[in-house]
């Protein structure tokens, strides 16, 4: 019977990370980790084995590098200057704590857009290189929400 509270409550608490992953750059694979590791510890790790754990692991591990690396690709990709790229970096998390949902889209956009055009003083290759970052970051983020998926299914199965 604890065990199955257990588990129910664990099952509540990651579902929200699958929404948290519709928003780049907030930690929704290491929150639900977390979430994962608690439970197994809590459950003494009968039903979520080491094995099961570290599989979430790789999952997390592999949402982390897309949700640092997609937008910049991105932005590399559209021919962004180096620099730019910590300005875009900068605007993403300026962007998060201001416009919590879209913010960091828009600040990684118009950090890019914004170096882009004061480095190279072009505009159409400042607006291809920003639009490359928003590209890689809205690729990044379906491949958190897919990755929160498999990694919510998989915790699931393993602890039921």
């Amino acid at each position: 019977m604890i065990h199955s509270i257990a588990s129910i409550i664990a099952i509540a608490l990651v579902i929200p990370g699958i929404f948290m992953a519709f928003v780049p750059m907030l930690p929704a694979l290491s929150y639900m980790f977390v979430v994962a590791l608690a439970f197994a510890v809590y459950d003494g790790f009968a039903a979520l084995t080491v094995k099961g754990l570290l599989a979430l692991l790789a999952i997390t591990v592999v949402s982390i590098v897309t949700d640092h690396t997609s937008g910049l690709l991105g932005a590399k990709y559209g021919g962004a200057h180096t620099k730019s790229l910590l300005w875009g970096i900068l605007g993403a998390f300026v962007g998060l704590f201001t416009l919590p949902a879209l913010g960091s889209f828009i600040g990684l956009f118009a950090g890019v857009l914004l170096a882009e055009i004061y480095y190279k003083k072009h505009h159409g290759k400042a607006l291809k290189a920003a639009g490359g970052a928003l590209v890689g970051s809205v690729v990044g983020v379906g491949v958190n929400i897919v990755l929160s998926l498999i990694f919510a299914i998989t915790f699931i199965c393993l602890i039921v």
